[in-house]
This record gives C-alpha cells, structure tokens and sequence, in this order.
C-alpha cells in the first residue's frame, strides 16, 4: 500500500506501472493530505482482491471524485492509484496515453477524462473477449494477465518528447 500512494520504498519504480511520483501535484497532496492520504488508503483495501468488478467501481468513483475535486489534480492520480493497485481492473488516464486511449474507446479525450467516460471504458474493457479470457498456465503469462487492463496504458502510451 505505501508504494502505491507514492512513499519512499527502495525506490519508486514499482514494476510494470511505475508511480504516483510522477503527478505532480497529486503526488504531493497525497504526501501532505493526511485525510486525503488516509481516505485513499481505506479506499484502496476495500477494492481488495476479492472484490467484484460493480464493488470495486463504486469505491474508484469515490476515490476518482475525491482526487479531482482538490484543484491542479486531475483524472491522471486516481486512475494511477487505481491501476497500481488493481491492474487486472483498472488503467491510467495520463497526458501521455489520453489521445490514444480517446481513439480506442472511440470517446473524446474530454469525455474520457471524467468520471463517466472513464467508468464507461472500463465497461467496455470488462466486457471484452480478451479481458474475460481464462488465466494462462505460464508465469510469464499469467503476470501480464494479471495486469491485462493496466496495460492498455502502456499500449496507448505515446511519448511527447518524441
């Protein structure tokens, strides 16, 4: 849980779906918001393992509202969070994936960028084929299955600076 809400841990590079660090100004409310912090953190265990895909939507709705009413974050840290600590649930919305995740979802980026867009994709993505596809038997297969909607961010992902 502390290397999902950005704390300093051996680093920050937490494998596949690196870290809050990089949002700005949501990585440092979540730093010095204790109650932000702490409302994030109670969040996030109530989308536990076990939980169902219409559960763990309600409590991502929680947290998305909650991150994006502080001013200067936006949809980039709760989608964040949320694929850290679920990826077989959940993507990330950034500045860097936004135009292409817009394209796939055939959704505008504003659109995407809200609450309902972005619930409206993980629908989508819910129901797709491959997301419903059993579990792979190999271990190599079986961790990219386990992230198979977190990476779609880094499917989408397009690097500006290029």
């Amino acid at each position: 849980m502390q290397k999902v809400i950005g704390y300093e841990v051996g680093g920050y590079d937490y494998g596949w779906f690196g870290s809050i660090r990089s949002n700005g100004q949501g990585w440092h409310e979540l730093l010095h918001n204790d109650g932000l912090r702490d409302f994030v953190q109670e969040a996030l265990a109530q989308i536990g393992r076990g939980a169902t895909e219409a559960a763990a939507l309600r409590v991502a709705q929680e947290v998305f509202e909650r991150c994006v009413s502080i001013p200067r974050v936006g949809p980039a840290t709760p989608t964040r969070l949320l694929a850290i600590y679920r990826p077989d649930l959940f993507f990330s919305v950034n500045r860097n994936s936004i135009k292409n995740l817009s394209q796939l979802f055939r959704e505008t980026q504003g659109h995407l960028r809200t609450w309902g867009g972005y619930k409206q994709a993980l629908q989508v993505t819910w129901r797709a084929t491959w997301y419903q596809s059993p579990r792979p038997v190999g271990n190599d297969e079986q961790r990219a299955w386990d992230a198979r909607v977190a990476l779609l961010d880094a499917y989408c992902y397009a690097d500006e600076s290029e």
